[in-house]
Formats: structure tokens, sequence, C-alpha cells
């Protein structure tokens, strides 16, 4: 295989600049296209540069990295892209370091195209950048770089005696190519949704945690749970909501999803400390409050996520959002949505027991297709003839913490109406049904109200500076609406039973230290994750947009320095003599192996001049040559590569046998 190939350098040029292309979006344009240039010189640089050996081992080590790295961008393009396990940030960056790790990988491919037949590594190489580069949707110019990048590809495949014949077998891998992408096409956003659902099946099942649906009875299966769900950082204990649901169908609630309004960032100078550590953002539910003070500040490290069945825990009428990344919205129940990406630490402002004045809807005054008469007979009976209002609510919620016991140690209910048999039966449960009684009953009053589940950051769970918020912190309870105050969180759990059932476990002297180191890692790691590492991976963009934008005269010097360096190794002087090659043989190993390579082509096999001599003849059946050409052929090609790869030529003597020995042959 020629080892001069032009073609090389442009598909390696091609991508290069793809990749730079693509993680420099956000940069001034003249950085880009300065930036896609100096991929082109060092493509150029690369080409002329020379590696003089190169070690099997190192040789093979390098191509397991390179297979490795296909693995990772591959994966990365799958989980990115198809499903909602990667937010799409994280994906960024990890395709940046892939991609810039094969293009290592790529230069130092056609830098020893001379001492290695690297040419499939280099081309595998060139591909993995093509697909990091375009884990960056809108990458600029990326169609036409990778078309360039695989012309260039094809091109010297053709020229090097790859795909000689343009027969049926390319017929057949150009149709089976077209099928293949029609199916993607055509078949790929078809079944999309039933992958995901399937994934989102698979992940939930053996999975304790909440989802987007609440059947009554799932919360009491985390009552004796000590899996940590976050470790929370605050200055007043609150309830945490995960999720709000508006309909009951008599035996599950149901959320369903609001548009949210996207939210804006703004400066954080007048937050307090706990808001100011988290690495990110701040965004603003509305205008920026005339009176900061009386905000309540609730830093949060999750532990359990999407993938455990637990979403973003989050306080009532939250004010500001401190977040890693962009894309924040909040809907009109003031849940927060993030487009899908997780935070490993982010923080909540809000100013506690302040009502939030958004007028409910038709869903908060909805009611099952059945509902027991008694259910109607008690909502009457606690109305009292009262427009609906603060006393209403009042009394509904004292009725219920009053005249009910809070247990989980209950019979399994067996009616179709496990509600009626809570309020007229067992008079006895945990905290879904003591919130669902109190959401239904205020229905059946006029007063709209919703159902809500989270956990509550409890006083004794207190480790240091910081709550210990577990799986059996679950809870549910509910949000009303009076046109006095608004929507506010009412808890219709009897306190008393709660706390007896969810007793105080104070931890001993080395849990604490233990707890209290993990949370120090779990938050330096945050940190480092969130704004170290961004920094980081963005530290040459931002060093390429400084030297654009103070010193573009320095930039274009030294891009130009590069192209200068590369077309002068390139191009030799005119009447310069040719470049003798890296080793030398003997005149009488030479003639041997022309005789072997004319005798292998008179008993019909010629050696392709894309093909390694010993790999051709490893590949030639044993019945093709005869044992005494064979055995002539095994020790000329081993000297010939001792003398051009391992530095040891054969002696004068040797050399000369060698050529007796073959002029011997008979023909």
């Amino acid at each position: 295989m020629s080892s001069g190939r032009v073609e090389l350098a442009v598909a390696t040029a091609a991508a290069l600049s793809a990749y730079a292309l693509a993680y420099l979006q956000g940069a001034p344009a003249g950085l880009r296209w300065g930036t896609a240039v100096g991929a082109c010189a060092l493509a150029a640089l690369a080409w002329a540069v020379r590696i003089p050996a190169v070690s099997p081992r190192v040789a093979r080590g390098a191509g397991l990295v390179l297979r490795l790295l296909l693995i990772a961008a591959g994966s990365l393009v799958v989980f990115a892209r198809q499903f909602p396990l990667l937010r799409h940030t994280d994906a960024r960056r990890l395709g940046a370091v892939v991609g810039g790790a094969l293009v290592l990988l790529a230069l130092g491919f056609l830098a020893s195209r001379r001492a290695l037949r690297v040419h499939t590594h280099l081309v595998l190489a060139l591909a993995g950048v093509l697909v990091a580069a375009g884990l960056e949707r809108n990458a600029p110019g990326y169609v036409w770089l990778a078309g360039t990048a695989g012309l260039a590809a094809w091109i010297d495949a053709f020229r090097t005696g790859g795909p000689r014949r343009a027969g049926l077998p390319v017929v057949v891998a150009g149709a089976a190519s077209l099928v293949l992408a029609a199916g993607i096409v055509w078949l790929l956003p078809a079944a999309q949704p039933v992958v995901q659902e399937m994934l989102a099946r698979a992940y939930r099942w053996g999975q304790t945690g909440l989802s987007d649906r609440s059947e009554l009875g799932e919360v009491a299966s985390l009552a004796r749970s000590r899996r940590v769900v976050a470790r929370v950082w605050t200055d007043r204990p609150q309830l945490l909501r995960m999720q709000v649901f508006a309909q009951f169908d008599g035996r599950r609630w149901a959320a369903f999803p609001r548009a949210g309004r996207r939210l804006e960032p703004v400066a954080r100078g007048r937050l307090g400390p706990l808001l100011a550590s988290v690495p990110g953002l701040t965004y603003a539910s509305g205008p920026a409050p005339s009176r900061v003070g009386g905000l309540a500040e609730t830093r949060v490290m999750p532990e359990l996520w999407m993938d455990d069945g637990w979403g973003l825990l989050a306080p009532s009428g939250p004010l500001f959002l401190a977040w890693p990344d962009e894309g924040v919205a909040m809907d009109d129940r003031g849940l927060i949505t993030t487009g899908g990406s997780w935070a490993q630490l982010y923080g909540v402002a809000n100013r506690p027991l302040a009502g939030v004045a958004v007028p409910p809807t038709d869903l908060e005054l909805s009611l099952p297709v059945r509902v027991d008469p008694r259910l109607r007979e008690l909502a009457d009976s606690l109305r009292a003839g009262e427009a609906p209002g603060r006393a209403v609510v009042a009394r509904t919620v004292d009725h219920l913490r009053t005249r009910y016991r809070y247990t989980l140690d209950i019979d399994r209910f067996v009616s179709r109406d496990p509600l009626a048999e809570f309020l007229f039966d067992k008079r006895a449960g945990y905290c879904e049904y003591f919130a669902t009684a109190a959401v239904v009953l205020l229905r059946l009053q006029g007063v709209p109200a919703r159902y809500v589940k989270g956990v509550a950051v409890r006083h004794d769970a207190l480790v240091g500076s910081h709550y210990v918020v577990r799986e059996w912190d679950a809870h549910a309870w509910a949000e009303v609406w009076t046109a006095e105050t608004g929507w506010t969180e009412v808890d219709p759990t009897p306190p008393d039973g709660w706390a007896a059932t969810h007793p105080a476990v104070p931890p001993g002297f080395l849990a604490t230290l233990w707890e209290r180191a993990a949370a120090g890692v779990a938050q330096a790691w945050a940190r480092w994750w969130q704004e170290s590492w961004p920094r980081m991976t963005s530290g040459f963009a931002e060093l390429g947009r400084l030297l654009t934008v103070h010193h573009r005269v320095v930039l274009g010097a030294l891009s130009a320095a590069l192209v200068v360096l590369a077309l002068v190794r390139l191009r030799p002087p005119p009447g310069s003599p040719p470049e003798r090659p890296r080793a030398t043989l003997a005149p009488e190993l030479e003639a041997a192996l022309a005789r072997i390579e004319e005798d292998w082509a008179r008993a019909g096999r010629p050696r392709p001049p894309s093909r390694g001599l010993r790999e051709h003849l490893d590949a030639m059946p044993a019945q093709a040559l005869s044992a005494e050409l064979r055995s002539a052929s095994e020790r000329v090609v081993q000297a010939v590569y001792h003398a051009a790869f391992a530095g040891r030529p054969p002696l004068p003597a040797e050399a000369r046998a060698l050529d007796d020995e073959v002029r011997s042959l008979p023909r």
C-alpha cells in the first residue's frame, strides 16, 4: 500500500474540522473556523511526519484503545439520542473527551502509516471522530465535512487496491446499506416509543420509590426501608414535593404533565450561602421579590433518581432554583422540569406557608365515577352549611387527625373502594389514605384540592450540618385552595401516630462520622463534576476565544506557520533526489525476493500491491506451492522482514546463499 496518499490527510482534516466545529458552538465564528483551519494544518503536519518504527505491542494496544473508544462513542449515541437515561450536557462532555482521544489516535495513525500498515485503524478512528462530532446535533457543516472524509477514504481505498471489483459484491453491499438506511429512517421513529416503554418497565420492575402514578398502598412499602434518598441542607425542615396529582379513579392517582414556562437566569447576589454554594445558574420563577428576607433555602444532593423511581425533590412555591444546566421550566403547580437533565447538587429558595395565587382548574374538583354515598354524607356534615374556605378545611383536617389512627399494621383492603373502607370500616391507615380522604372530602365540599407525594425532612434526621432523608421518610399530603390564602399545604395525617411509627434512631458516634465524611466527599465530587469538569473541558475553547478576541494576529500567524511547515515538508525543492527508503535490502536479497514473487505469479498466486508478504504467503493454500518453493519463500520473507523492520539484515554470505537457493528452484 502506498505510504503517501494525500486522501488520508484530507479525510483526517475533514473529520478533525467536524469535531472542532461541533464542540466550539457558542464561540465566535472566527474562532470556530480558525480552529477548523488549524485542524487541517495538524492533519497536514501529521501526514508529513515520519515515525521510524512502532513495536507490534504498541500497535496492538493502540488498536484495543481504539475499539474501546468506538464502543464508548456508539453507546453515547444510543443513550443520548434514544433513551432519556443520559442528559444531553453529559453526553456532550463525554463526547468531547472520547472524540479528543480519537483525534489523538487518528493523528498518530496518520503519522505512522510508513512504519505500520494502520490504514484500517485510521479509518476506524476517523469514523469514531465523526460519531463523537455528531453527538452535537447542530454542528455547523457536519454533513459536508463527514461526506468529504468518507469520499476521501473511499478514493484512497480504490487507489490502493481495496474494493477492486465493482461487481456483485459491491451491488449487494450497496443494496444492504440502502435497506438499512431506509429501516432506520422509517422504522426507528415508530419503534422508539415501544422500546422506551419496554425500557421504562424494565427499570420499574424490582425498584422501589415513587413515580408519575400513585396507587394506594405503595408508600407503605417504603416505610421500613433505610435506603438514603437524598441529603438535605436547610435552615427550615419542611415537606419536599416530588409529584402533584389531580385525578383519582377510586384506587390510584394520576399526574398529567402541564406546559411549563421557561425560567430565565438571574443574578444570585441577594441569596444566602446555601444557594450561592451550588455550582451553576440561578433561575427565578417570576419577578424578583421586593423582600428577599424570610426565604427558606434548601440544598439537595439526591442519592436516588429517575432509574430508582424518584424525581426532583423541592418545596412548594419555589422562588429561586440553583441548577447546573440550562432548559429549566416550571408549570403552574410549581413543579420544576429540567429538560431531562440531572443534577448531583441543586438548591431551592421558597417562602414557607405562603400561598401560591394560581387559580385551580376543573381537575382539582373532579371526583371518581363512583363515590360512596357515605362520603357525601360525611362531607355535608363537615361543611355544616358554610361556604368553602379555611374553616371548612380546618374542620376536615381536624376530623381526620382526631377520629382516625395512623398505623402501618392494617389488614389487607378487600373492597373495590379502599377509601370508603378506610373511612368507615378500618378507621386506620397510613399517610396516603389520610391525604386521599382529605382531598376527596374537600372536593365534595367545593374546596379545590390535590394530592401530593414526596418526603418529609424530619428534625430528628439531622446529622452534623445536614438532614438524611431515607425511603421511610416518603410521605403524602394535600394542597388546598381557598380564596383567602391561595394554594397551601395541609397534612391530615395524625402527627403523633406518624412519629410513633417512624421512631427517631439517633446514629452512633462512628455512624455520624461516616455520614459526615460521605456527605463531604459526595459534595466535593458534585461540585467538581458540575463546576470544575465543565471548566476543564471548555478550557481550550476559552483560550481560543481569548486568542480570537484579543490576539487575532497571533492565532492567524500560528495557523499560517503550521500550514507553511507542512507544505515545506510535503513539497521538496525541484531537482532534489528522491527520498531513500527507510531500510535498503542487499542486492542479493532483493533479487531473491523478485524471483520468489515471479514464482508466485507463475503458480497463479500473484501478490496484490495492498497485501504484505507474510500475509500473502500465509493465505496461500498448501497445494498452491511446491514444498521447495514454500520453504524458500519462508526463509526469504523472514529475511526481508528482519532487514526492513527489525534492523537485522542477513550477512552477505547468507544473502548470496538465499539467492542461489532461489535460482536453483525448478521452473
